[in-house]
């Protein structure tokens, strides 16, 4: 009698540290997923787009070597919409690029006038901008 109960001890124990072992291995593997800070980026035309993954993405430091960025279908030289990935061992995270032009051009003063009397035609191939 003693015996079966020394048995159900055992039982019931290792049912408990089985259950425990596998509770913190689903807690560590789900800890070992990265999360995106926003899945839609806004970047203006003509400029470089930021390679610091940490903007992107919500990683401890010390996963932020392991991870990798592929933007090789952003174009920021045209507006449109574009994806990125951002890949950490086997997920892969995609981000919507929009690139867009809002920034009005700037219009400088030449430096030099262009002075021409009326009816006189004017060459501008002979003048010479710095």
């Amino acid at each position: 009698m003693e015996r079966k109960r020394t048995k159900k001890k055992y039982i019931v124990i290792s049912a408990a540290a089985l259950d425990l072992l596998g509770i913190s291995t689903g807690a560590v593997l789900a800890n070992d997923k990265i999360k995106l800070i926003d899945d839609k980026v806004v970047i203006e035309a003509g400029t470089k787009m930021d390679l610091d993954i940490s903007k992107y993405v919500d990683v401890p430091k010390s996963k932020l070597k392991k991870l990798k960025i592929d933007t090789s279908k952003v174009d920021t030289s045209k507006v449109g919409e574009y994806e990125m990935t951002v890949t950490y061992k086997e997920q892969v995270l995609t981000l919507k690029v929009k690139v867009t032009d809002t920034l009005a051009p700037v219009i400088e003063k030449p430096k030099k006038a262009l002075k021409a009397k009326v009816g006189e035609e004017v060459f501008i191939e002979k003048w010479h901008f710095p």
